[in-house]
């Protein structure tokens, strides 16, 4: 999952950042709402976790303007503030979810995971496609029934690609959504990862198409 985090707290922010790249995320962070603002509009993320408590430009102000463009992108608002006005506030301007500081990183993953559920459409947290099946949650992956280890990078990457459902995922949208700001990419690391998937789960499960990028047919 690719993340933004909108934190003027440096600390926090680094700690949050730590916390949920240890739990297989990719996420960057700003300090500031026009920094996040910026971020928005210039890259694709799969959730914005956003503190409703920032100088100059409120999260509030913020969300407001993301909403505004019409970006459906998921949105949990972080605040030190437990108060119904707070709360109302936020969803009404279009906020997806709450989570109250001081929170616990595997509760917050776990909102995510509803909030990106609910927005798809689907409940289910598992992916399937062949023989190979994923558990979101859990981060397992087999194959034909036969556990199968990932690393983390290899995990979100085959998720991406079920994800897709078939379709073909352009090698620039991988890249963005695998590795974050301060990250160096490898000019052959994407290929590395599909090559280690092949090994682990099949050379033919996924299929590249030169110069496009790489779907899962199975």
């Amino acid at each position: 999952m690719r993340l933004l985090l909108v934190e003027d707290n440096i600390a926090l922010a680094q700690a949050v950042c730590l916390g949920m790249k240890g739990l297989g995320h990719t996420i960057d962070a700003v300090h500031s709402a026009e920094h996040g603002l910026l971020s928005i509009e210039s890259e694709s993320f799969d959730a914005i976790l956003l503190d409703i408590n920032l100088a100059k430009m409120s999260g509030l102000e913020l969300l407001q303007k993301i909403r505004a463009q019409q970006r459906n992108t998921a949105i949990i608002m972080l605040t030190a503030n437990d108060t119904t006005a707070d709360k109302i506030a936020g969803l009404d301007f279009g906020a997806d979810d709450y989570v109250v500081k001081p929170f616990k990183l595997d509760e917050l993953d776990a909102r995510l995971r509803a909030v990106l559920r609910r927005l798809s459409g689907s409940e289910i947290n598992t992916l399937a496609r062949g023989n190979i099946s994923m558990d979101i949650a859990g981060r397992m992956v087999k194959n034909a029934d036969e556990p199968i280890s990932l690393s983390r990078k290899e995990f979100n990457l085959l998720q991406i690609l079920l994800e897709a459902n078939g379709r073909v995922v352009p090698t620039h949208v991988l890249e963005s959504k695998l590795y974050a700001w301060d990250e160096e990419i490898a000019s052959n690391s994407l290929q590395v990862h599909i090559s280690n998937l092949r090994k682990k789960l099949g050379k033919e499960c996924i299929k590249t198409l030169v110069g496009i990028g790489y779907c899962i047919e199975t």
